[in-house]
């Protein structure tokens, strides 16, 4: 856990003889000073003094091609994504990020994934390929794998028991609570 030097304010603030406007600016004052000292515990406070001069300028960009579709007149977040999608699909700011390397490990949450059941029919195209080692399934449509890959159409073929084998695959996708017993959460999760 975190600890802080946050100190909530008294909340003393109405002054007997005191009109609103100075209670109002009084007001205004203590919750800038909130607000600051909130942003300041959040994660990413001081992420933008570390950024280099270029990447400034890539935020800028992405800023404003963002603004386009997010803005104080229109914010297409809040619209039905379904009416929407394709006006995001067709903006400068979709196309852009798409083509962008994808930095982290991706993850799906269990509340957005398809069944289990989906996961493994993809593991019969041979396109698929898994890593026993690092515990990862990779796709190479081209078939131009990384070291420690194998197609799991071969495995599963020279496989003794194709059921087994699927069962193996299925444990991979899933997190059971075998793999959990006794961890801390953070532990849990490094892997994603």
């Amino acid at each position: 856990m975190v600890e802080s030097s946050f100190q909530p304010p008294k909340l003393n603030m109405v002054v007997e003889g005191e009109d609103v406007a100075t209670t109002m600016k009084k007001h205004r004052e203590m919750r800038e000073k909130l607000m600051k000292q909130e942003a300041a515990l959040h994660f990413s406070y001081d992420l933008e003094a570390g950024l280099t001069q270029k990447e400034r300028q890539a935020n800028e960009k992405l800023t404003k091609l963002k603004e386009q579709l997010c803005n104080p007149n229109f914010n297409v977040v809040i619209r039905d994504f379904f009416e929407h999608k394709k006006m995001v699909e067709d903006s400068k700011l979709f196309e852009v990020l798409n083509m962008m390397p994808k930095g982290g490990i991706h993850h799906i949450h269990t509340t957005a994934a398809p069944p289990v059941g989906t996961y493994m029919q993809l593991t019969y195209d041979p396109i698929v390929y898994y890593n026993d080692r690092e515990k990862m399934f990779k796709v190479f449509p081209k078939h131009k794998k990384l070291d420690g890959y194998l197609q799991c159409t071969k495995m599963r073929e020279f496989s003794k028991d194709k059921k087994a084998y699927d069962e193996s695959l299925k444990n991979a996708i899933l997190l059971t609570e075998e793999q959990i017993k006794g961890k801390e959460s953070h532990d849990i999760w490094k892997g994603f």
